[in-house]
Order: structure tokens, then sequence, then C-alpha cells
């Protein structure tokens, strides 16, 4: 189960730092993507899972995602109120789903509600880490309280800020369509500190009091309805959904600040089978990325970002079925083309058995092997399958 880390380091984040920035967000809310980056993940043309993480701003999410790199210290762990990790970072290893190795990409956030972000850079955030996610992480502190549930209110924004169908209106039936598209999610509850109860006060398991909490208020204070809508909307966007509690790592809340310095040997004990238990929750659940039943390579995964940002940056909403669609069409057209690229190689060496070499050589209308190659490292999305279908003429 463990995951191999392709040790490729970044400039400016320290000797021990893996993670390498994905996309950032300019001050006007538009997304920038690194295209080392998209170069990076693109050449992975196996299917691909993506892990990521994401909560408030100064709650530990970087050391959670270094259990899936088997490193201190690969997504750095900052040391004020500021967050750390501005836009979103990812590293790239592999883990083993269904008894063979795959490429996983490990996506850390920005924290939530920092002091230099607001509630659409928030959204952006949250949207775009969902939405290329085969596993989603949410991290939090405490207990599930109506607290809890105002701080993911962004969850409802995202229900309208994505279209899953094409062909339905915002936020209509096409809600119904969110399990074919949306990750699997946990609730990872940090430094928690109770038993888990009902509302009897009968101890419970973390499942069944996930579910509790997912119930609607009946009364309480504050926004309500508004608490009720983001419950609504979770249990709407993933149905696969778990929750894992973990408590204080150290004795000394001054310590916190500096965890990736701190030898595993100080953590608690009962932190430290607590990790091992998220561990093994996330392989368990952990598959590669899928739109409607279908594997995503990193190749078509960064395509499907690409759409996905073109829309959130020009205010657009982003179409999951329109974007994958034209994915597949492409996919579907290179290996035509391929098809018919190797029908001629094969016509080729059946009709060289018959003339002299220098005929054969010499024909136009014949390709080697080496031109086939060729053709295969050829992206359509990149080069368009015009140019392909160019060389058969």
């Amino acid at each position: 189960m463990a995951a191999r880390t392709r040790h490729v380091r970044e400039r400016g984040r320290g000797d021990n730092q893996l993670a390498k920035l994905l996309m950032s967000i300019d001050e006007r809310g538009k997304i920038h993507l690194h295209e080392d980056a998209m170069r990076e993940i693109s050449a992975v043309r196996e299917d691909i899972a993506v892990v990521s993480i994401a909560g408030m701003a100064r709650t530990g999410k970087s050391f959670i995602l270094d259990l899936l790199t088997e490193g201190r210290g690969t997504f750095k762990i900052g040391h004020s109120q500021r967050a750390c990790t501005k836009g979103l970072w990812y590293c790239l290893t592999e883990a083993k789903i269904d008894g063979r190795m795959t490429p996983l990409l490990v996506v850390d956030t920005e924290g939530l509600n920092a002091l230099d972000t607001d509630a659409t850079f928030d959204a952006t955030i949250l949207t775009l880490s969902i939405l290329i996610s085969s596993f989603f992480i949410y991290n939090s502190m405490g207990r599930l309280d109506p607290t809890s549930f105002e701080n993911l209110h962004l969850v409802c924004e995202i229900a309208e800020r994505v279209r899953v169908r094409a062909k339905v209106g915002r936020g209509s039936a096409d809600d119904d369509a969110f399990g074919e598209v949306m990750p699997h999610f946990l609730w990872v509850l940090r430094d928690h500190q109770h038993n888990l109860v009902d509302e009897r006060g009968r101890e419970i398991p973390p499942q069944m009091y996930l579910e509790d909490a997912l119930k609607d208020e009946r009364r309480g204070r504050g926004d309500v309805d508004r608490r009720n809508r983001t419950r609504q909307a979770l249990k709407r966007m993933f149905e696969h959904r778990d929750l894992i509690t973990l408590v204080r790592p150290l004795a000394d809340e001054r310590d916190l600040n500096a965890m990736d310095r701190i030898p595993e040997s100080e953590l608690r004990e009962e932190f430290k089978e607590g990790l091992q238990h998220l561990k093994r929750t996330i392989y368990r659940h952990l598959r590669v990325k899928t739109l409607f039943g279908d594997a995503l390579s990193g190749q078509s995964l960064v395509h499907i970002v690409r759409k996905y940002v073109d829309a959130i940056n020009t205010g657009a909403v982003p179409e999951i079925e329109s974007a994958w669609d034209e994915r597949r069409q492409r996919e579907l057209g290179a290996a035509e083309v391929e098809r018919r690229v190797r029908r001629e190689v094969e016509t080729g060496r059946r009709v060289a058995r018959y003339i002299p070499m220098e005929v054969s050589s010499e024909s136009g209308g014949v390709l080697d092997a080496m031109e086939v190659e060729r053709l295969r490292r050829i992206d359509p999305a990149t080069h368009g399958l015009d140019a392909l279908r160019g060389i058969l003429k």
C-alpha cells in the first residue's frame, strides 16, 4: 500500500520540499495553470488517481498529505497565520490500487478563510480541488457542530457553479448525476478529544456520527436554513462519504507549528495509530479518476483541467459532460487514425515480400514502424487530428 514518490525538487521550497506549483489565482480571481506541471502530468498516459485536501487555514492539511508521499515536509507546514499554500501544489507519486502500481497525483490547497482571501477565492479553490479528485479530504478541527457547516457553506456554491450534464438547467435534476463524477469524500476531524455520541449520549461509530450530523437542524441559532442547505448539498454531491477523527498529536500546543521538525517518536501513540488508520482508509477507497464510468489518464486530466479553468476564468459554468465528451471524441479519433496507420504498415509489410527492397523503401504509400511510433507520441489534444490525418494522405 505504500506510495513511492518521484523525487523531483522545486527550487525555493526548501531542501526537503518536493511539492510543486499546479495552479495559482491572482488578485483579480483569474486562475493561472503552471505549464511545467501540465506537461509533467500530461506525460502520464496511464489511468491516474487524484487525492486532494482542503480545509480552514492553519489546520494541518499538509501534514496529512505527507502520509501519501512517505516524507516529512513534502508539503510545507507554515509557522504563522499567513497560509503557506498559495493556490494548489502537487506531488506526482504512485500507489498500489486494485493490485497494481498506479500513478497518483497528490494535491494540497491554500487554506480556506485565510486572512488575505475572500469567499470567491475560496470557492474557486474548493471547486477545482473537488472537480479534479477521485478522493477528496476535508480537514477541520474539533467536532461537527453548526460552525462546521457554516464553514462549509461554499459547497452550496459549487452545486450552483458546476453543471454535470450540458442539457439541463443550473441547479436542476442535474443534481442526480453528481454521483457519476464526484470523488469519495472523507471528513477528517483533527484534535478531536471526545467520544462520538448521538443525541442521546450513546457512543456511535464515525460513519453514523457523520450521517447524524448531516440531518437537518429543526431549530438553532444563526442561519439554520443556510446550514441545512450545506448539509443537503454535501449529501447530494458526495454519495460515498466517510469520517475519521484524530487526537491532538502533541501535548504542548506550542509545538504544533513545528510539526514537520518534531521527531515521530515524540508524537502521541494514539495520534500515530490514527494516522495509520487514516492511511488505510484512503488506500482502501482510492480509485483512479473517472467521469461517467471512463477512467482518465494524466493526459486526459490535463485536458479537463484546462476546460474547467477556461470556463471559470470567463465567468461561465464548468460543464463536466461537455468537457469530457470533447476529450473522448479526440481520443476516439486518434485511435482510428492509429488503426489506419497500423493497417497501412501491415499492408506495406505484405507487399514488401513480393517486391524488391529498393522499391518498397521508396514507396510513398508505406509507413515504417518508426513513423508509427512517432504518431503514437503525438497528443491529438495539442496538435489536432488534422495533422495526423495529413500524414496518411
